[in-house]
């Protein structure tokens, strides 16, 4: 008899990959937990911007981040308090003169590390055909150098994130709304990429936040599988994932244990 995780691979085997699309978070999930931290860092570890944007910043996070991780917090008082946190970060980088120019700098710095396996998953992917939705919390700006770096940012990968908007000067000058937060991304927002995946009633869902389980919710789908990093070491967060996402990888840098399941979605071998 199979098992809920064996079900799910064969449903979606079985449908085939026409039927399929992927849905990754970024920061952490695309990329390595020790490496960077999150897309918005390069901008505070470059030094772009004055030394009170990185103090301001970093105690936006040690402020933020514990209530993130806090399991315990309603869903909708979260949500608020995350919201929060992501508007007050955008407004610090425009009263601290972020310019569209400072893109430029970020670039070839190496300051975000995509987890081994990724590049090659990507471009599989996009070989064959399969829409993947990078549906991130973070900053697009950034995400999108990312990507192009690491040649994957290829006509079948859209980017749905938090982007800049800047005057003609080329001063940041606000933020492309709506805001997105670790507990609001969905396909709900996906704007011009809701009817390619609407087609697509299948998904195979990475991410490591326990709000990133809900990546594809906002559209009708026959199965969701999903994986989760777990990159806390808190054990009393750990027994969440176990129950929100199919697949729960600890302890791993690599893109390996995505790419076996991703095998067994796309071809005959054995189920896991």
């Amino acid at each position: 008899m199979m098992n809920v995780l064996q079900a799910k691979i064969q449903a979606i085997r079985s449908a085939g990959v026409d039927q399929l699309h992927v849905i990754c978070d970024f920061d952490r999930t695309l990329t390595t937990f020790t490496k960077g931290g999150s897309s918005f860092s390069p901008v505070r570890r470059l030094g772009l911007l004055t030394e009170e944007y990185a103090e301001k910043a970093m105690a936006l996070f040690y402020h933020y981040h514990p209530l993130e991780l806090d399991p315990l917090i309603p869903h909708e008082e979260k949500s608020g308090i995350m919201h929060e946190w992501w508007e007050a970060q955008f407004h610090l980088m425009i009263q601290e003169g972020f310019k569209k120019e400072h893109l430029e700098l970020m670039k070839g710095q190496d300051m975000i590390q995509l987890r081994p396996g990724v590049v090659e998953f990507m471009k599989e992917v996009s070989e064959m055909g399969v829409p993947m939705l990078v549906l991130s919390a973070g900053f697009g700006d950034m995400i999108e150098i990312v990507l192009e770096e690491a040649g994957v940012y290829t006509p079948n990968v859209h980017v749905v994130a938090n982007f800049m908007e800047y005057a003609e000067s080329g001063a940041a000058i606000g933020y492309a709304p709506p805001i997105i937060h670790g507990l609001n991304k969905c396909e709900q927002e996906l704007g011009p990429y809701r009817d390619e995946v609407a087609l697509r009633p299948n998904v195979l869902l990475v991410g490591d936040m326990l709000g990133d389980a809900n990546m594809a919710d906002g559209l009708p789908h026959d199965t969701v599988l999903k994986i989760g990093y777990f990159n806390s070491m808190d054990d009393e967060t750990r027994p969440h994932y176990f129950e929100a996402f199919d697949v729960v990888i600890e302890g791993d840098e690599s893109w390996e244990k995505v790419s076996a399941v991703w095998r067994q979605l796309t071809n005959n071998n054995k189920l896991l």
